[in-house]
Order: C-alpha cells, then structure tokens, then sequence
C-alpha cells in the first residue's frame, strides 16, 4: 500500500506516524503528487482519495486493476 503527501513535513509525518501505530512495514510513504497516482506499485483494486479536485485524475484511473465506468 501507498500514500502519497505533497507537503514534505506531513509526509514525514504520516510516516511516522504510520510506522508508530505499527503499519511501518506495510504502507511506503511517498512525497510527491497525489494526482499523479503511484503507477511503480500499480495496478491497484481502489484508490483512496482524501482532496477534491473538479474531475478524476486520468493517471489514477489508468492505475486501476478494472477500469472504472465513469
């Protein structure tokens, strides 16, 4: 599993705060854009998104296992 922060500090922090409640292992981390998706551990069976954006980013749903009907 993959998140994905662009705020440098809030990534840091997620991660430690990821590998403090014990899923360190299991989650990476990523700073970067989240618009952009994380097409080297694609594909994935859902993409959560937690920030609004006026339409779905292409790159997200090219990284789905099923391709998404919308």
């Amino acid at each position: 599993m993959a998140a994905i922060e662009i705020v440098p500090k809030l990534a840091a922090m997620a991660r430690e705060n990821l590998r403090a409640a014990g899923y360190g292992g299991n989650v990476t981390t990523i700073h970067g854009d989240g618009s952009l998706g994380c097409p080297e551990f694609a594909p994935y069976d859902a993409i959560s998104v937690a920030a609004g954006a006026s339409e779905i980013p292409a790159a997200l749903l090219d990284q789905l296992t099923t391709p998404a009907a919308w």
